[in-house]
């Protein structure tokens, strides 16, 4: 499975998010969620600007014999660079 798109545009990343190395920090509100950028679980590390994503194979939760790949930005401009990494880059390590 392959999903394009953070958590305010994929319900699906937003399950995921619990699962992700680099998990969008997600600040329950009345409209929703707020998003306050990518926050890493080993550095925690914060990560907020705009064109900024995350690449990320993980196992998937669902049935663990899968993977799931996630390309998903702070914006849609992080997302976009996600898929440019994987289009332009999936050959190198």
């Amino acid at each position: 499975m392959v999903l394009v798109g953070g958590p305010g545009t994929n319900l699906l990343t937003q399950e995921l998010n619990d699962y992700l190395p680099v998990k969008f920090n997600m600040m329950p509100s009345e409209q929703g969620y707020l998003f306050g950028g990518f926050v890493s679980q080993k550095t925690r590390r914060v990560y907020v600007a705009d064109s900024v994503g995350v690449v990320a194979k993980i196992v998937n939760p669902w049935d663990s014999n899968k993977r799931v790949i996630v390309l998903a930005g702070n914006r849609a401009v992080g997302t976009k660079a996600c898929v440019l990494a994987l289009t332009n880059f999936w050959k190198n390590p």
